[in-house]
């Protein structure tokens, strides 16, 4: 199935990676539990936006940032859960786009898709105890 179907039409997910159940459980705790974080895509003016300055002033007030792609006009970052509060991100996307040229940005959290990749990737790695509890 798709994974869009599942977060529609399922209550509990379960998530098998080689033949193992890694994980199982209702979606936002899923997606809580085992996301990367909260994923920031910017737009910004090619002709006044400096993307360095942008990353540098992101990578200074939100601990962890990453960069994972610039495409002008476009940015997509990755902040770590707990790296800001929410709305302390807000506040400063909002402060981005007076001082530094971004014209749109958006704050979602992964998607169920995203989780799972990471989790078949090996990118996230459970406790023994959690294993155990399934």
């Amino acid at each position: 199935h798709s994974m869009e179907e599942c977060e529609v039409l399922c209550g509990r997910i379960g998530v098998m990676v080689h033949g193992t159940l890694r994980c199982l459980g209702p979606i936002q705790r899923l997606k809580s539990t085992y996301s990367q974080g909260y994923k920031l895509s910017l737009r910004f003016d090619v002709a006044l936006a400096d993307p360095d300055a942008i990353l540098t002033k992101l990578q200074g007030c939100v601990a962890g940032v990453e960069l994972v792609e610039l495409e002008p006009p476009l940015m997509v970052l990755v902040a770590p859960h707990g790296s800001a509060k929410l709305s302390a991100l807000f506040s400063l996307l909002s402060e981005l786009k007076e001082t530094h040229h971004v014209l749109e940005s958006s704050v979602t959290q992964s998607t169920l898709e995203q989780v799972f990749i990471a989790m078949a990737s090996g990118k996230v790695a459970l406790k023994e105890q959690e294993v155990q509890k399934l």
